[in-house]
């Protein structure tokens, strides 16, 4: 049997983690919520133990469903996940730090801190990006990198990832309430008013959606991948799957087809969107 008492951090790793700042601090401090900010300020100065997660269900499900999570990023977009684990801190502030997920590549190739998130199957990913601005800032800074990505389970019916981009002045915003914090902790001075600072949300012009478990649009993919040959009646089924396809997906896969949107057309209207067979139905066709 699984011993959850073994999970999570460690009494070393915990008191490591008294000397700097990581992303879920980060999280806290911009949220606005003063108990908590309080609270951190007592664990950082040694003045209280951190929260015992090892029973919080939330918390343990996102720890056993994060390498799941970044193998199914891989297994939608092709894109591999590295340096799983590895901490970084920042290059002039040693009180920064980041414990990666993982590290992986932007849709324009450059590199790009990802993290795996699992929420509640009511959960909108907007909102879910809005809540971790400042966790996804926090590790593009300590990285030194421009982009980052934000990959989700939604319940266990729905998989969604958003690319942030890097947005130097919510950036700064949280440098500046960070270095305000430590200070505060270096002096033992008790933190003032925090107020919460909402990010400017900075996710890529579109996002990447898996469509299993949509039936209606199953039913419709079924049909349209059973009547290539049958001219009219696929037309008629191509038109009712693009009307279905949310105008900021750029990438839609399931059910044997690849969804792709062009980039986005002239005053800002969405690209065209083609359909084709995934590789696996090809394969499988021939």
């Amino acid at each position: 049997m699984l011993d959850l008492s073994t999970l999570g951090l460690t009494a070393e790793q915990r008191e490591k983690r008294r000397f700097s700042l990581g992303g879920s601090d980060a999280n806290i401090l911009m949220s606005g919520d003063q108990g908590k900010i309080h609270d951190l300020w007592l664990v950082k100065t040694g003045q209280k133990e951190s929260d015992d997660l090892s029973s919080v269900l939330p918390v343990i499900m996102g720890t056993f469903t994060e390498p799941l999570n970044l193998a199914w990023f891989h297994k939608m977009t092709g894109r591999p996940v590295t340096r799983c684990g590895e901490s970084v801190r920042h290059p002039e502030h040693g009180w920064m730090h980041v414990t990666l997920d993982g590290m992986t590549s932007a849709r324009d190739s450059g590199d790009a801190v990802i993290d795996a998130k699992h929420v509640n199957a009511f959960s909108d990913i907007d909102e879910v990006v809005q809540k971790y601005i400042p966790q996804l800032m926090h590790g593009m800074a300590c990285c030194g990198v421009q982009r980052s990505v934000l990959s989700v389970f939604i319940g266990t019916l729905k998989y969604e990832f958003a690319e942030v981009d890097y947005d130097w002045l919510y950036a700064a915003k949280l440098l500046d309430r960070e270095q305000e914090f430590w200070s505060c902790v270096q002096e033992g001075v008790t933190p003032g008013d925090m107020p919460l600072v909402q990010g400017v949300q900075k996710v890529a012009a579109y996002r990447s959606i898996d469509l299993t478990g949509d039936n209606e649009l199953g039913l419709l993919i079924g049909s349209w991948l059973d009547t290539l040959v049958s001219f009219k009646q696929h037309k008629l089924d191509d038109e009712d799957i693009k009307a279905r396809i949310p105008p900021d997906v750029g990438l839609a896969t399931g059910y044997g087809v690849e969804i792709k949107r062009a980039k986005i057309g002239k005053e800002g209207k969405p690209g065209a969107i083609t359909i084709k067979p995934a590789a696996e139905t090809k394969r499988r066709a021939a």
